[in-house]
């Protein structure tokens, strides 16, 4: 299958995808069942030398003290039990293995990983081999894994979200890497385990299982014109509901009672129906997506009072013109023309935002803001891909399991951050991080917010339920739906995402609906959405990677 990749690649937006017919078949068919019940919608469906340690062992530079704006707190876990061998191997062992790893980035994010893994190849005392395939998007490299393994020609080291990585652990169990991670020769000390940002680390830990370790993070954020809000009045951000309300109602009027007409009706807040949104708009109202723990067939619950009140809030915004949806779904230049108070964007969209304020010749200084919450608990939606290891002989687990340690060694990963835009995954790779801190301010402010990090439910099914969602959030801001008709579409959701869990076969989602009375109002059609992807940007901006002191 002819796969296609470009633009910007963090699991909110991703270029190139292969088509599942079971999928789409399946989705569609739950989504009609949905728009029964709302029945006149349109679906839219720098280089690290290895050097000796104190045990014998080699390991990369030892993480330092960070200073600066942005930093990420290290806490060693008091108490730890003396670390023992698990591995048994030696690095004679070693010698000559190859190995293959696949990985979904091309651009400059995929130049930065084939460079290490060329280092790497160079530079390991041990003479591993590893053969760097790119794959050209997650869908791309799924596909091929798939396949793969018909044949037993599998790679070593995979890249996949976790929903990716529960799935193919279904297929043929991953290697656990906890025995790695804590051997006391090949191995981290605990020391540098803290090191590891804890929500980002406990990510791929599934029932005691560690099945990857993290490579690249993002989140979910709000764009924030402080210039702007100054000039109307606000000299804080709005970190609570009502405030919020308060000043992108105010922008929505200043714009609606200026000298220009073309900018009627925007000003407020720049509608995401992205599922990462729904998500942390859910979340800093309080609520989850996840059901009972002990509930195989109906693992998720999105009908809650807390999702119920965030969809109202955000409804009434909209009905009271207080938001507004732009056709193009990256509106940055909206953002930086002054026809958002606040926008939406991943992390990793920051220098895309920026570059948008440089070409609109705008001086306004912007931040990055979590969603509000009336209970002091703002959030944020994180995700991204990890690194993960397929069955093989002792000696190529060993050697994927290095490959790893290297890809991750601060300076390292570093690199990568710079070439992605994600966030660090260590705390000491912060020492490497300050140019790149200092061209994207914005950058630095995300950093606090991981505490407020919400992680996407450890579910397979995940994969498809995050797109049931979005359809959803999509039919929240249709012109025909109306405020009362939420608990309804949570219920849908329930029941969608419920039914994608279990299956076709089992869920009845065939079942012939019971139509409910029309809705009033036409609506405008509208592309449907891919199952894995957003639109594509096919012209990212040129990241700029510094070369680590």
């Amino acid at each position: 299958m002819a796969m296609r990749f470009t633009g910007r690649f963090d699991g909110i937006a991703i270029a190139g995808r292969a088509k599942d017919d079971r999928a789409r078949f399946l989705t569609l068919a739950i989504f009609l069942s949905l728009c029964f019940g709302l029945s006149a919608c349109q679906l839219r469906l720098p280089e690290v030398t290895l050097a000796p340690t104190t045990d014998g062992s080699t390991r990369g530079p030892v993480p330092t003290e960070l200073e600066g704006t942005a930093t990420i707190s290290v806490s060693v876990p008091s108490g730890t039990p003396q670390q023992a061998r698990q591995i048994d191997l030696e690095p004679a062992d070693l010698r000559g293995t190859i190995i293959h790893f696949w990985y979904p980035w091309t651009g400059a994010t995929g130049q930065v990983i084939r460079s290490l893994v060329d280092e790497f190849n160079l530079k390991n005392e041990w003479g591993i081999v590893v053969v760097p395939v790119a794959q050209g998007g997650l869908d791309g490299l799924d596909a091929r894994l798939t396949a793969a393994r018909k044949t037993g020609d599998t790679p070593d080291v995979v890249v996949g979200y976790l929903h990716q990585l529960l799935a193919w652990d279904q297929a043929q169990p991953l290697v656990d890497l906890r025995a790695y991670r804590e051997d006391s020769l090949w191995g981290y000390t605990p020391e540098k385990q803290a090191d590891f940002t804890p929500v980002f680390d406990e990510q791929d830990v599934v029932a005691g299982r560690r099945l990857g370790m993290p490579l690249q993070r993002s989140a979910q954020v709000l764009y924030y014109n402080n210039a702007w809000a100054q000039a109307l009045g606000f000299s804080v951000p709005p970190l609570t509901p009502d405030r919020f309300r308060q000043q992108v109602c105010e922008a929505a009027w200043a714009n609606r009672n200026d000298d220009s007409l073309d900018n009627d009706g925007t000003g407020g807040w720049i509608v995401s129906t992205n599922y990462a949104t729904a998500l942390s708009w859910i979340y800093s109202f309080g609520g989850e997506v996840a059901g009972s723990p002990d509930s195989a067939q109906e693992p998720y619950r999105f009908n809650s009072p807390q999702a119920d009140e965030a969809f109202a809030f955000l409804r009434d915004l909209y009905d009271t013109n207080c938001a507004w949806l732009s056709e193009d779904p990256y509106p940055e230049a909206e953002f930086a023309s002054r026809l958002g108070l606040v926008s939406t964007g991943s992390v990793m969209d920051i220098p895309y935002q920026a570059q948008a304020f440089e070409r609109a010749g705008n001086r306004d200084q912007w931040s990055v803001i979590p969603y509000p919450s009336s209970r002091q608990a703002p959030a944020i939606d994180g995700y991204g891909a990890s690194l993960a290891v397929l069955p093989a002989s002792p000696q190529e687990q060993l050697a994927a399991w290095e490959l790893i340690r290297w890809l991750l060694e601060p300076r390292n990963h570093a690199r990568f951050v710079e070439a992605s835009g994600s966030f660090p995954i260590r705390a000491s790779e912060l020492a490497y991080l300050e140019k790149y801190q200092e061209r994207y301010p914005q950058w630095g402010q995300a950093l606090a917010l991981i505490p407020s990090t919400r992680s996407e439910p450890p579910i397979v099914s995940w994969g498809l339920v995050r797109w049931a969602l979005s359809d959803a959030f999509t039919q929240l801001f249709r012109s025909y739906f109306s405020i009362d008709q939420i608990q309804t579409l949570l219920s849908y959701l329930d029941r969608t995402a419920n039914d994608l869990q279990v299956g076709p076969e089992k869920s009845g989602v065939f079942d012939t609906p019971t139509p409910t009375p029309l809705l009033t109002g036409t609506p405008t059609r509208t592309p449907i959405p891919s199952l894995t992807v957003s639109p594509t940007r096919t012209s990212p901006p040129t990241p700029v990677i510094t070369q680590s002191p």
